[in-house]
């Protein structure tokens, strides 16, 4: 069963997944949507009469294990006074029952060790160095005139244009950074890409850059040294806040990543629309074998 395999694969990833405090700090400000997204897929397993324990006992761990070490003195989320963070007295609250059906004690503030770092964050400044530049310049070009208006559809639709495009992604593709920081590399060409898939009007070409994104995402060590501002550029895709006239193009592309992660998030995105689209039982036709009158 597919949901049974996508949880499993989900949970093996959950186990081992690291990432850095800071980036930690900025997506449990947003835990509630993660709280939901695996509350449905409980759901999901326990509807098929599939246990969802160590999906529960894996993300206990996780939450644990991220405020096991030092954490950074810019947290919102770290009380000041001797008490539970709000992102562990929600998952205590959303997760309690199924906490005690797989045996888990909820968190609690002695399994925390929470000690902060003493440094502020280190700001680094983006399209700083000459090439940065010239490709954003080049960037809009392709989207906006010498007026500063965007350039219509029907001009993007064009061989003219498209040829621009094929010049452009070679130049992207090629790009190294010169000696920039890799991580700043990284997210200034994941910027440009996501921009690029955003402005295209024909599918071929269009595909055409999704799939080099896709291979650029899958090459870079940045999914290694900050996995959660790795998986943050593809999320725009993956959830449909960019490139949602295509949004299902877009999925089974990373489905068929080689990457197990962008191939995991894509097929269960792709589960979520499936279940979506399927009309509620008893929800047939006037007059036909499902028509509940």
């Amino acid at each position: 069963m597919e949901v049974e395999e996508l949880a499993a694969r989900f949970t093996s990833e959950l186990e081992n997944l690291q990432g850095d405090e800071r980036s930690f700090a900025a997506e449990a400000e947003k835990h509630d949507r993660l709280f939901d997204s695996i509350g449905r897929l409980m759901e999901k397993l326990e509807k098929n009469k599939i246990q969802s324990g160590s999906l529960v006992r894996a993300l206990r761990s996780y939450l644990v294990g991220q405020y096991a070490g030092s954490n950074c003195t810019d947290n919102r989320l770290l009380s000041s006074s001797n008490s539970l963070p709000a992102v562990i007295v929600d998952f205590n609250q959303m997760f309690a029952a199924r906490l005690n059906k797989a045996q888990l004690r909820r968190i609690a503030i002695s399994d925390l060790k929470m000690s902060p770092i003493p440094s502020e964050a280190v700001i680094h400044p983006l399209w700083q160095s000459s090439e940065s530049q010239h490709l954003m310049a080049s960037f809009k070009k392709l989207t906006f005139d010498a007026r500063g208006n965007p350039i219509a559809v029907s001009r993007r639709s064009t061989s003219e244009w498209s040829a621009q495009v094929d010049d452009f992604l070679g130049e992207l593709s090629m790009w190294d950074g010169n000696g920039e920081e890799e991580d700043d590399v990284f997210h200034e060409r994941s910027v440009l890409y996501e921009a690029l898939i955003d402005v295209i009007a024909t599918d071929s070409q269009r595909t055409k850059v999704l799939d080099a994104y896709i291979d650029f995402l899958e090459e870079s060590s940045v999914q290694q040294s900050r996995h959660i501002e790795w998986l943050w550029h593809a999320r725009g895709l993956l959830n449909g806040s960019r490139a949602r006239d295509i949004r299902r193009q877009v999925l089974k592309s990373f489905a068929d990543s080689r990457n197990a992660v962008l191939s995991l998030y894509a097929r269960m995105e792709l589960l979520d629309l499936g279940a979506s689209s399927r009309p509620p039982k008893g929800g047939g036709a006037p007059g036909s074998s499902d028509d509940p009158r």
